[in-house]
Order: C-alpha cells, then structure tokens, then sequence
C-alpha cells in the first residue's frame, strides 16, 4: 500500500473525511489573528500548526514546514524553542538531538532510533550552536535526512518576513532561561507589514514560571516592552499538576484582568479532571471586566503515522513491534526520549478521572467549548471545521469588516486608572485617546536619548491608530539653496529630521522605488504648478552629499575619470591584452542574467542557502536572496525585455535604487565600523558578536553586489545614459568598497588555526571577492583614473584573491569544514594572498620551490580555482597605455 493511502486510512479510523480542495495562502492581518485569540466566535476555532504543517515527508520545525503552513491558509504556528550552551535559539522540540536530526551521522555515533529509545541523543543545551547544532540536518518522521539545517527563532521569523507570510507565532519555550534572550533577539525585527515580531510572536509560557501578572510584569524584558510600546501577547499555559501546587484559578482571573494576556492553554484530560474549573470560567463564569474568553488545548494525533516501505534511510523500527492498530482503545502511541513509543493512557495517571486521555478526541475538544486548538493535523481539522462551518476566518483578513477591536484595550476601560494599575499604585501608562490603547513609552528624562530604536515609535503624546504617520518636515522648494556640506551629518538624533530632496532618509520600505515622481511617498506633497524646482540644482545637490558620504568613507571621487570616458573600454598597448579585455567582457555580461536564470550565481555571490537549500533546487532559482538582491533582479528582468521605450524607465529606476543603497548603507557600514573596532579594543565589554550585526552585513555585502551588478547592465549602453547617472554609480560602487576594505574583518584570514562558522568565512568571502571582481573591472573599463596592473599600486597589495573553487562551491557545512581543515592545514603563509601576492608567483616560472617558501600555497590556489580566479588573473595580465 502506498504512503498516501496508508495515511488516508490513518486519518479515516480518526473519523476525518479527507478535504477534498486545499487552502491557499490568505492576506491575513497579524493583529487581528491576536485579537481573535481574545474573543470568541461562534463560527470561528483557531488553529495552530504544531511544530508547522509536518509530516508526508516534511521535517518538523522547518522553514519548509512552516512555508506549507502559510500556503495552506493557516494563521498560527506552533513552535519549540530551547537555548543551546552558546546563548542561540535553536527550534526544536526534544531536550535531545538525535530523533530530529543528523547527529549520529555526523558524529560517527550510533543514530538515535525513536523506536527504541536507543542511540545517540545528546542535550541541546549542552551544545554550541554556531559551529556545531547550525550544521545539523534535520529529519522527518521518516527518518530520512533532509537538506536544511536546524533554524534558530530569529532567522525562522526572518524567513517569514522574507516569503511576506502574514501568520502569527506561539512560542513553545522548553526551559524558562530562554524566553529573556527570545525578546531581544525578536525585538528589532518584524514582518512584511511591518508589524514588530514581539507583538505576533505569542509568549506562551509554562504558568508555574510566574504564577501571577506582579510577578510576570516585574521580569525586565516585560519592563523594557511596556516601555518601548510594545504590544506582548502572552498566554499562560496550565498543567494538570499546577492544580495541586498553588491556586491556578486565581491565577487565570488575574492574568484575566490584563490586557496583554490574551488567551490561556489548558491542558485538561477529561471532563472534571483537573483544571476542569479553569476552563468551566472561560466558557461559563468569566465576566465583564476579563480582556479575554478563550481558551485552548493540544490535540494529540500521536507520533506513530504514516509509515513507509520503501528503502530510502529511515528509522529502524529493530526490536519495537509497529502496533496493527496505532489507536488501540482509542488512544495514540506517542515517542518517549530514551525509551520506546507508549501509548498516551499509559502515561496519564492521575490527570484524568477515567484514566484516558482524551485530548486525541476530535468530539471532545469541540463540545469542551476550547475556541483555539493545537494539533499536527491541522490540515484535516480545517477541512472537518469548515464541514461544520466554525472555519469563518474572514475575521482575521486584512482590511475586513468585523467587530474585532484589532489591538490593546485602553488601560482606562471605564474609569481614570485602571484596576490593575490601581490596585498596585501605579501610574496608568496608557493613554485614554488611542482606540487601540497602545502603551506609551516613559518619556526620556531631561538630557537623555529618547527612544529611537523602539518600533514604530513616535514621539507625540499618544500614539495614533493609522499605520502611517505622516512626516512633520514639509517640502519647501526655498530650501533648495546650495547645502553647506561640511558637518552636515553632524548631531543628527533622529531619522525624522534627515531630509533628502523631500523623502525621509529610512527608504527601505523593501519595496522598489519606481523612478516616477516624489509624490509617490505619503509624506511628501506634490508639486503644485506653482513651484519651479530646478533639476540641475537638484543633481547638485545630490553629487554633494554623496561626496561627503564618499570621503567619510575614505573614496574621493576626484579618482575617478571623467565622466565622457566612464566605463568605456581602455586602450591596450598589444593585441594579446586586446583579446583578453573582449574574453573578460564577455564572461562579465552573463553575470547579471545568473540572477534569474539558474542556481548558478554569479562568482562573487554566495546564496544564503549555500545551495543546500530544497526549495531553491526545486524551483531552479535561489529563493533565498537578500532584499537587495531581489530588487535588483526585478530590475534585470525588465531590463531582459530590451524595449527601447523602458532603457529610461530603466536607468532612472537604477539610479533611484542605488542612491537608496548607498544612504542607507553609509550609515549602517558607519554603525558596524564603529562596533567592530570597539570590539577590538574592549573584547572583554562585548564578548561575543551581536546577531543582528551579522545580519546588517550580510544585507551591506548584498548591496554592494547588486550596485555592482547594476554597473554591468551600463556597460553596452553607457553612451546613451546620463551622465550623472554612471558617474553617480561608480561613486557608490567606489565608497561602498573602500567601506568594506576599510572594516576590520577585511584583514583577518588566517592567523590563527581556528576554523571560523563558515557563515563567518562567507561573509569574509564575500567582501574579498566583491571588492577583487571591482579591480579587475577597473583594470578592463575607465573607472580610476589609474589602473593597478600597470605599476601594483595599492589596490594589488590591499586587495584579496578569491578563495579556492573547493571551498566556495562546497555543498554541505561538513564538506567546507574538511575542505577549510584541510587546506589550513598545508598553508605555509599565515596571512591572507592578495593580488600582489598572484604578481609575484607569476615571476617564478617552473619549479615554485626557487621562489618563496609561500608560492607553493599559489601551486595549490592555481589547481583549484574558480572563474572568478581565472578573471582575476587575466586582468593581472592586461598591459594598458
């Protein structure tokens, strides 16, 4: 029998009717899925994906599992989360490794078998992250090892925000000392829309931690959101051995009285069982003054489904006897660590009156009157709900109708404080004007920053319910006169008071600037007939400022050639460098339509995949590519088009893009300058590197790369484009290079024998190629006034080669780690190769041994480089007038 049909039968003896269409992806509005946690509907059950939408082959705790949650139209997911030894949160869901990943294999332990009990199962938390857990594959229920590795919690909402998901999280923590460390790592992110993680990232959290709101809202990270305007949404998970430990129904009816509690869990096992009173006062006693009436359950479906048959790795069931029937007495086997499966009623004890667990009863959660369920079938559970029509999710849609109050309910419901803030003699926060009664953030004491990285954040007296908040600084054409340029960065507090031609400094909306008209932006008035601005003075105004971004960072634009001969071939001095410039040209010009066409990218990029990753092989593109990667092959897609009536369309929209860039990275690679050479002078204050930090570089390299992608596309056409166009351009390309070459990170190689994450080496990588592919453009095309190969100048001793082909094209974390280990190991020069380096080994013809002792080291690069070597070498070569 196939896996289908077997899983069909499965679902069948469940008593489910298999849906006969699938849901698709629904436009979603985050807060009002919170807001329906809140209320109950009639015609409405709320359902979170466990783990995702697993199982037919999908690992658990996937970004696959949670993209096929959100295409299947649902609006939570379920997640795990613990904290490795080195501070990451890692998303699974076992204390152990070895059911849900490669360990074992990776390791050259015993794989770890569900089945049994047996094998290799070590703690998350006694492991590193970086370096170790981030290399492990995950597996399915199968058993079978899958190409993605296990995710942390920041990048798993980065990858959400990525596919523009509009779905909402509930944050299962597997030990308390994770959930501080989750707040900030959540807090400078947030989705597509916008909407700041913390606020739809639920924090479900075990209530025995803290058992009432005195003790929760002392926490400081809870502070800290209270402070900063955020909206927590926390829900309080009840066991049935809480009950005899303290008062849980008190406990419920305080959390009641809050308006970040916005629903509870309730594991209850049968009726009149333990917390059976906590949830008879959700459904039947709860009153006015309660923020919510809801209440939730897990469904347990059990762990033994879906079996295969065919030969592919999976896990050996060995000694354990697969039960005939996997729901005998109408109970659900379920994995145990370091034991074989047991059936739930085996384990329920005291937890329930009858001795069966009834949460894998489809009936009984239904007529238990729980509004919001948990469950790995979640699937099935919205075809049989929307059969008994209590799948109205038109509640939730974005821009629909309804009589949800989308946000916080006012501190100052019907009185001047509160009851909460008065019966702890506080003062009420939340001001009495907002609909939503968003909490306002403490104003900043006299001499003291205000709260500029909090999301969203506005600084007037109460906080407005429209999404966007229009800009105070009106366009004023009388403004226009000639900037003074020196200091004019100078003291700048805030990005509402940086104004560029009339569009506020923070462009990166991630949507594509559409080249047409100022008037586009909300904050920014059209130009009346009345109003005669000046496009030269304009143009201006603009070279002025990025002259002074460009010196800051050590690029004088004076350095580059005039603008009649910007990127027009040089003149060659023999017919040999002739034909080399029109071969390295005609390699350069595909480089742009690897974006779009295949999973080659071109040879100074490297896909965050590293392609490894399933869903870019199946689709035959990378779909992993960072924001300004993606704009700038939308860009090359209309370029691809070759109608002479949009080139215009084209070049201004290019323009546009890169002057974005180029602002908005300027001051970021100024933030990461400035961390990284405070972290070098007082490692001891900051001991390990901030992840967002990371991923600010990563989005800079990105930028970099599609500025210098778009220099390509002008190369043909540059005779017909504006002038001020290319030379703004190459000014970017220019001051975003010397930024990088700038950077600490940028000289270190190998001076030690520690193996960095190859996340680390990529990014260094990354940097070395994108800036070695810029001098090998500048030695083919009119960029510099001056090349470099004629004479080594500076660019030929700063500039790095390109790592071996070995190393770059690595398929797995393993493979790089024992290609890295291996080439380390037989270097004999503890510095990085540079170009000069690559003109110097050219001097020794022959046996390399003549020359130095490191030229052996270029024996090896000269076996095992890539094309992008091969360009580096040839530009090496070129003999210009």
């Amino acid at each position: 029998m196939s896996s289908i049909f077997k899983f069909a039968a499965v679902l069948c003896t469940l008593g489910f009717q298999l849906p006969e269409v699938f849901a698709a992806r629904q436009p979603y509005d985050v807060r009002k899925i919170i807001d329906a946690f809140r209320h109950p509907q009639d015609d409405l059950t709320i359902l979170c994906a466990h783990r995702g939408l697993k199982w037919n082959g999908t690992t658990e705790n996937s970004r696959d599992a949670y993209f096929r949650a959100t295409e299947a139209g649902l609006e939570c997911i379920e997640t795990d989360i613990h904290l490795s030894l080195d501070g990451h949160l890692p998303m699974i869901h076992d204390g152990g490794l070895g059911r849900t990943t490669d360990i074992g294999e990776q390791t050259g332990q015993p794989a770890y078998n569900p089945f049994t009990g047996q094998g290799y199962n070590p703690l998350v938390s006694e492991h590193n992250f970086t370096g170790f857990i981030e290399n492990l594959h995950l597996r399915d229920e199968q058993g079978r090892v899958h190409v993605e590795t296990v995710p942390t919690l920041p990048e798993m909402v980065q990858s959400i925000y990525e596919t523009g998901a509009n779905v909402v999280l509930q944050l299962d923590f597997k030990e308390q000392a994770a959930v501080e460390p989750a707040y900030w790592a959540l807090k400078n992110l947030t989705n597509r829309a916008g909407v700041p993680a913390n606020e739809w990232c639920i924090y479900k959290l075990q209530a025995k931690w803290w058992k009432n709101p005195a003790e929760f809202e002392a926490l400081e990270w809870v502070q800290d959101a209270f402070a900063s305007g955020i909206q927590l949404a926390y829900i309080p998970v009840y066991n049935p051995e809480d009950e005899a430990s303290w008062d849980t129904l008190t406990s419920l009816k305080e959390f009641a009285s809050t308006n970040y509690t916005i629903s509870a869990e309730i594991e209850v096992y049968s009726t009149g069982a333990p917390l059976q009173p906590l949830q008879d006062y959700i459904v039947h006693n709860g009153t006015e003054q309660d923020t919510f009436r809801t209440s939730g359950i897990f469904y347990a479906a059990g762990d033994l489904v879906d079996f295969i048959t065919s030969d592919l790795t999976r896990f050996d069931t060995a000694n354990y006897t697969i039960p005939v029937d996997i729901h005998t007495n109408n109970s659900v086997f379920v994995f145990q660590e370091n034991k074989a499966p047991a059936l739930l009623d085996s384990l329920v004890g005291n937890k329930s009156l009858d001795g069966h667990d009834y949460r894998s009863d489809f009936d009984w959660i239904i007529k238990q009157g729980f509004q919001w369920v948990i469950t790995d079938t979640a699937d099935v559970w919205d075809a049989e709900l929307h059969a008994q029509g209590k799948r109205n999710t038109s509640y939730l849609l974005n821009g629909s109708e309804n009589n949800t109050t989308n946000g916080w309910y006012p501190c100052d419901r019907k009185q001047p404080r509160c009851s909460r803030c008065e019966r702890r003699s506080w003062p009420c926060r939340y001001s009495p004007v907002s609909k939503t009664g968003r909490p306002l953030p403490d104003k900043p004491q006299h001499g003291q920053e205000p709260f500029l990285h909090t999301p969203g954040h506005v600084s007037e007296e109460t906080v407005s319910d429209d999404p966007v908040v229009a800009s105070t600084n009106t366009f004023n054409p009388e403004q226009l006169d000639r900037p003074q340029v020196t200091g004019m960065f100078d003291n700048v507090v805030s990005t509402d008071d940086i104004q560029d031609f009339g569009w506020t400094a923070e462009l990166n909306d991630h949507t594509l600037w559409n080249g047409e008209a100022f008037s586009n932006f909300t904050n920014v008035p059209a130009a009346g007939p009345d109003i005669n601005i000046n496009p030269d003075l304009v143009t201006d105004l603009i070279a002025d400022i990025n002259t002074e971004i460009s010196r800051r960072a050590n690029f004088e634009p004076s350095m580059l050639v005039d603008n009649s001969l910007m990127l027009r071939p040089r003149k060659w001095r023999s017919i040999e460098s002739s034909m080399t410039s029109r071969m390295m040209l005609g390699d350069i010009l595909t480089y742009p339509e690897m974006l779009l066409n295949n999973l080659k990218l071109p040879p100074f990029i490297s896909p965050p995949c590293c392609g490894d990753e399933l869903k870019c092989q199946e689709a035959g593109t990378h779909q992993c590519l960072p924001q300004p990667l993606v704009a700038c092959a939308s860009i090359i897609r209309m370029w691809q088009a070759n109608s002479p009536d949009n080139r215009a369309f084209i070049w201004r929209t290019i323009y546009m893009e890169q002057q974005k860039l180029l602002h908005e990275v300027s001051c970021v690679w100024q933030c990461c300058h400035d961390f990284w050479h405070l972290h070098a002078r007082h490692s001891s204050l900051i001991p390990v590197p901030l992840k967002h930090e990371s991923y600010e570089k990563d989005t800079l390299i990105a930028a970099i790369q599609a500025s210098v992608l778009y220099t390509i596309l002008h190369i043909e056409e540059v005779a017909s484009i504006p002038k001020h166009y290319v030379r703004s351009l190459l000014i970017t390309v220019g001051t975003m290079t010397f930024s990088m070459m700038n950077v600490r990170d940028m000289d270190y190689c190998h001076q030690t024998d520690d193996v960095p994450t190859r996340h680390e080496w990529i990014c260094n990588q990354s940097m070395w190629r994108v800036t070695s592919f810029c001098y090998a453009l500048n030695e083919l095309l009119h960029i510099a006034k001056i090349p470099s190969s004629g004479n080594g100048g500076g660019p030929c001793r700063r500039v790095h080669l390109p790592s071996t082909r070995s190393l770059w094209t690595a398929r797995s974390n393993l493979e790089w780690q024992r290609q890295y280990a291996k080439q380390l190991s037989k270097r004999q020069l503890r510095d990085c190769y540079r170009i000069a380096h690559l003109r110097e080994y050219a001097k020794y013809p022959g046996d390399s041994s003549a020359g130095r002792s490191w030229a052996t080291d270029l024996d090896d690069w000269c076996l095992d480089h890539d094309e992008l070597g091969t360009l580096i070498w040839m530009a090496t070569k070129l003999d210009p007038k």
